[in-house]
């Protein structure tokens, strides 16, 4: 009946987005690891390159599914945590690039590098040690933060590194890094450019507002 329906769309779903996480993956590993790396490889070796990762990728979400019992009972609480990882380095680099012209590919790195870095630490603090924190103020501290203001947490983090970092090599190099003349691009792109920045900043705005209206 109609819990048969419910589950052929649930598994349905489910192998849609498996399909489109290994198929991602896959083409990543070619695309910018193994093409890098062998520029002259051929069309044959890459295909078999990008099945060799669609494997190694389903060997490695089988043996994950114990750390996902071990950390919650919930499953889309797990997958809201894991990504909150690097949700706010992410979207905080993106939104400084598509803003400014001054963010380079070192800040970008290093500021992003450290956001995730530090996500991957409190994940780990959280979920797989907190038992070896005890029941100090620490340990409760890290268990009890919820990961949603982690997010916000880490993307004012990764926000101050990457003008810090901008900063620093501007002074560096003793002198802004120099943006191109916008009189010199096309209409189009210099449309498209402002385009990007408003969607980014009304999107941004507009979700600050609707979850302070939600949880004020």
């Amino acid at each position: 009946g109609w819990i048969g329906v419910m589950v052929a769309v649930i598994l349905c779903s489910f192998m849609a987005s498996l399909a489109s996480c290994f198929n991602s993956s896959s083409t990543l590993v070619t695309m910018d690891l193994y093409r890098r790396t062998y520029p002259d490889a051929s069309e044959e070796s890459m295909v078999w390159v990008g099945r060799l990762a669609t494997v190694a990728m389903a060997v490695l979400s089988f043996l994950w599914v114990p750390v996902i019992d071990q950390t919650s009972s919930q499953l889309f609480l797990y997958i809201q945590s894991v990504s909150m990882i690097w949700a706010g380095p992410v979207a905080v680099v993106f939104l400084a690039a598509v803003c400014s012209e001054r963010v380079t590919d070192a800040s970008v790195k290093i500021s992003a590098g450290v956001g995730v870095a530090m996500g991957v630490a409190f994940w780990l603090l959280q979920n797989m040690y907190y038992k070896q924190l005890g029941y100090s103020e620490f340990g409760d501290f890290i268990r009890n933060f919820n990961f949603l203001l982690y997010a916000i947490f880490s993307a004012v983090v990764t926000a101050v590194i990457l003008v810090t970092c901008v900063f620093v090599e501007e002074a560096i190099s003793g002198m802004p890094r120099a943006a191109p003349d916008d009189e010199t691009k096309p209409l189009s792109a210099r449309l498209t450019r402002c385009m990007y920045a408003n969607w980014a900043a009304g999107s941004l705005i507009l979700t600050v507002a609707v979850l302070t209206a939600i949880f004020a």
